[in-house]
């Protein structure tokens, strides 16, 4: 069995300025935790954060609201970097980012429904017809 990797090198963009600010990742159930030398630790809670559109390597992990000047975003260049976040992080983390999908249980129930509909309906039209 191998070991679990946590700890990731990677870079921060802070929304305000274009400069790449190098930060150590380390993964943790509840958050991901950035550290650059120096300064305080950050602390990114899962429910919070959201993957970039289409990225797959590097990968782009975004914190913040979109319309403001404080959209923070990681960018981690390493391929085990999803793996690993996929194995530690909730599942709720995934599917934040993610498109609603259709449930193709419904949409096929619907559509039995109205196909059987027009057929009673013509059915009854074609009794009235015939009748009168």
């Amino acid at each position: 069995m191998t070991a679990r990797k946590l700890q990731f090198a990677g870079a921060l963009f802070d929304g305000k300025s274009a400069r790449k600010h190098p930060v150590d990742i380390e993964l943790t159930p509840r958050e991901i935790i950035l550290k650059n030398p120096g300064h305080e630790p950050i602390h990114w809670l899962y429910p919070n954060l959201r993957w970039a559109a289409n990225t797959t390597n590097p990968f782009y992990i975004e914190q913040g609201e979109i319309n403001s000047e404080g959209m923070e975003t990681l960018v981690v260049e390493d391929p085990d970097f999803y793996n690993s976040i996929s194995k530690i992080a909730p599942d709720s983390f995934f599917t934040a980012g993610k498109k609603a999908e259709t449930n193709w249980k419904i949409y096929v129930a619907g559509l039995l429904v109205l196909i059987f509909s027009a057929y009673v309906l013509s059915r009854l039209c074609l009794s009235f017809w015939l009748a009168g």
